[in-house]
């Protein structure tokens, strides 16, 4: 009897949460702030239209969660990058 894997057994999520050590959720926001930081860095796009094309339906809750995973929001992060 061939054996299995503990992970087959598993939700996609758990299999998730234990290769990757985050949510589904999370990873995904975690992605979408890195292409909207590469937006902001290399476009001239507004804010808004940064947020949307990353995917954030929601430009309060894109500038919350930039901010909690950046430290500032991204306006101020575009600026301080311009200033470079």
């Amino acid at each position: 009897m061939p054996i299995l894997r503990i992970e087959a057994c598993l939700p996609l999520s758990e299999t998730l949460k234990n290769t990757i050590k985050l949510s589904p959720g999370k990873w995904l926001t975690e992605r979408r702030l890195k292409r909207a930081k590469a937006f902001l860095e290399t476009t001239d796009k507004s804010i808004s239209q940064v947020a949307f094309d990353c995917g954030f339906s929601n430009l309060s809750h894109f500038s919350r969660s930039y901010k909690a995973e950046y430290g500032m929001s991204p306006s101020a992060y575009r600026r301080d990058w311009a200033d470079k």
